[in-house]
């Protein structure tokens, strides 16, 4: 073998390694395929090609005859209807998706406030006679994350909603004690804010004579957003440390007398946003040369943001009448399991006897969203959609006229209005039709029409 030959040979090799075939299955489809009225479109607007690293938007109304998407590109179909009459392949490394059509993700609830317990604070100060290890809880609970969106196009079983956002985290609790005199508090930290759900998955819709898919055509919904507050949870402030009477200072506004010390709360970390749910793929073909893979999962859950710290501990001992507050709750999440998402809660506030102020506890885990539905159906060629109008206008005067002109598969389309008169009438009574897709429709044998009566 001579070099020359040898070279041909390994880039031969080498390109069929790359992109798993030297080209795309094309071949020309039957004629009564392109044309007008078929389901497959008439391949009015040619072939297609999307090359590596492009992502080609799909405009609505296109009738392509072929369309090749080769490996590192992608056909973003929008919500739009692809007609391919004749091959539609994908390449090893191509990629048909919808980014556009999915809901929108739910916004994460907003981190609770931390406690504030000041002095004259009703319940809160020396003139409530209950004493110590007074509860007073004047933090706020984390929101509840606010539900996903529908997609901008209906889809089959509620797929393709966005996720829901998570839960704020809760605030943390104060502290405060007022003996010895003067009444000294802290504070509890700020809840963090919670994560976006994901953008639900588009709905995929394929009229393609002949498929080759050898990578992969998907309706995926997206994975929650990085939580922008992952690390929003406010940790107890910390204290002055000039402190005028000289003792050691460990805490949120802490200011130390020989029997008392004080310490705020953690505020809880915001919840991760749920992943937005699977989409829809709907494929019709007429042969089938490659399914590839085809699926329709849910996105990934967001992380849940970290828990703020307490705002320490000292050993001095408590003060005589030291009152605290508990920390707030986490907002809500969504989910298959009662905790997904949700919002975690502040920490409780130092508190008598010798307890340490408490971390808030971190954010849980945004949950898998839903998957989707994927079909895969073989319609065979000729397939042809007969319009009928209620004027009585076009090849079809009456719908018993299509029903009669119709072969298996063909889909009679009715154009808005009402049908009377002979060949639209049953029996005496006038009926309104209504026009539904092809893909709800196609069966093996002439169709019938649904209508209610007037």
């Amino acid at each position: 073998m001579s070099w020359k030959t040898f070279g041909l040979a390994f880039f031969l090799a080498l390109a069929i390694c790359l992109t798993g075939s030297l080209a795309p299955a094309v071949a020309d489809p039957p004629d009564d395929c392109c044309t007008h009225g078929s389901l497959y479109g008439d391949g009015s607007d040619g072939d297609l090609t999307v090359y590596p690293g492009v992502t080609h938007e799909l405009e609505p109304e296109k009738k392509y005859r072929n369309v090749t998407v080769r490996g590192g590109a992608t056909l973003d179909t929008q919500g739009n209807v692809l007609l391919v009459c004749g091959t539609l392949t994908v390449l090893p490394g191509g990629v048909i998706t919808d980014h556009q059509s999915g809901g929108d993700g739910g916004d994460g609830g907003d981190g609770g406030l931390g406690g504030n317990p000041d002095d004259g604070t009703p319940g809160c100060n020396g003139s409530d006679p209950t004493g110590c290890g007074r509860v007073c809880d004047d933090c706020t609970d984390g929101e509840d994350g606010s539900p996903g969106n529908p997609p901008s196009v209906p889809q089959p079983d509620d797929n393709g909603w966005g996720g829901c956002g998570g839960g704020g985290g809760g605030g943390g609790g104060g502290a405060f004690h007022d003996w010895p005199t003067p009444a000294r508090d802290a504070d509890g930290g700020n809840g963090g804010g919670a994560g976006k759900g994901g953008k639900g998955g588009g709905y995929i819709l394929i009229y393609a004579y002949r498929l080759d898919n050898q990578w992969v055509i998907h309706a995926d919904g997206h994975e929650a957003p990085d939580n922008e507050e992952e690390d929003g949870a406010q940790d107890a402030p910390p204290g002055d440390s000039t402190d005028p009477m000289g003792y050691e200072n460990c805490g949120a506004e802490y200011y130390e007398w020989l029997t008392g010390d004080l310490a705020g709360g953690g505020a809880g970390g915001g919840g991760g946003g749920r992943g937005g749910s699977g989409g829809t793929v709907e494929i019709y073909y007429a042969e089938l040369v490659n399914e590839g893979d085809i699926h329709a999962l849910g996105g990934g859950g967001g992380t849940g943001g970290t828990g703020g710290s307490d705002g320490g501990y000292c050993t001095h001992g408590n003060a005589g009448d030291n009152g605290y507050q508990n920390g707030c709750l986490g907002g809500d999440g969504c989910g298959p399991v009662s905790y997904c998402g949700d919002g975690g809660a502040g920490g409780r506030g130092e508190h008598w006897p010798g307890n340490s102020a408490e971390d808030g506890e971190n954010g849980f885990w945004g949950c898998l969203g839903e998957n989707g539905d994927w079909t895969l159906t073989h319609l065979a060629c000729p397939c042809q959609i007969l319009t009928v109008y209620p004027d009585g206008s076009g090849p079809y005067p009456t719908i018993w006229d299509a029903l009669i002109a119709a072969n298996d598969c063909d889909i009679i389309e009715l154009a808005d209005g009402t049908f009377i008169g002979n060949g639209n009438l049953r029996g005496r009574n006038e009926i309104t039709y209504t026009i539904f897709r092809p893909a709800e429709s196609c069966s093996s044998s002439p169709r019938g029409m649904r209508g209610a009566e007037d």
